[in-house]
């Protein structure tokens, strides 16, 4: 019986060892290699990133915390440009609920639907918004529709102006999703004073269900910009 507990206290030893820690600052996740402090937005933000996290809905901010951040270690491996990353994210966030309130998107469903002449139900339509995102840490891509598609798939693109010198592009397909995001991460921006600028480009596109839909409209978004460090 002695040995039997001295095994079974040496397992909860080793079991010990590997689960999550609670701290006052949040919560510690393990990455494989270490262990590092997981992203708390109210943490992490400067005051213009920590501005644009206060005026997101309680919904867009449940979008961040269980779709996004999660998602951030893995994406963005240098823990360094993570809190930039997100900041660009909850700004492209903010971004996509403006243009939501601005196209009067206060529907209870937020969905429409196409009828025929006779006031027969043709097929649902939903609405997509996409944004883009570039700073001083990478280029980011957003899309978000108010139902279900079957696929949102989108792409961003870093690379040096007037040059065919590409730092890095990111693409990223759900499905059976309403929300799609890329990052490029990327730190050393250049400065304002050289010749060279970052150039980003990213794109949106959602498809709906056939034939009844949700179809998106529109399905496609996209846009481009350039970056220095002033």
């Amino acid at each position: 019986h002695k040995t039997i507990l001295t095994m079974l206290a040496a397992i909860l030893a080793i079991i010990g060892t590997t689960t999550t820690v609670a701290h006052a600052e949040g919560p510690v996740v393990d990455e494989g290699g270490g262990t590092t402090q997981a992203l708390v937005p109210e943490n992490v933000l400067s005051s213009g990133g920590l501005a644009n996290w206060n005026a997101l809905t309680s919904d867009n901010r449940t979008i961040i915390m269980e779709e996004i951040i999660p998602e951030i270690p893995q994406r963005v491996p240098d823990v360094t440009l993570r809190p930039g990353v997100l900041a660009s994210l909850v700004s492209a966030m903010l971004d996509i609920q403006e243009q939501r309130e601005r196209a009067g998107e206060a529907k209870e469903e937020g969905t429409g639907v196409s009828k025929d002449v006779t006031g027969k139900t043709l097929i649902e339509i939903s609405e997509c918004y996409y944004s883009f995102g570039l700073n001083a840490t990478g280029a980011s891509s957003m899309m978000s529709c108010d139902a279900q598609m079957a696929n949102i798939n989108v792409y961003v693109r870093l690379a040096i102006e007037y040059s065919t010198s590409i730092i890095g592009d990111s693409d990223q397909t759900c499905w059976n999703c309403s929300f799609e995001w890329a990052t490029v991460p990327q730190g050393g921006a250049p400065a304002c004073s050289s010749t060279v600028r970052w150039f980003a480009s990213g794109y949106g596109d959602a498809e709906g269900y056939v034939p009844d839909g949700p179809h998106p409209r529109p399905s496609h978004g996209g846009d481009e910009d350039t970056y220095c460090q002033s």
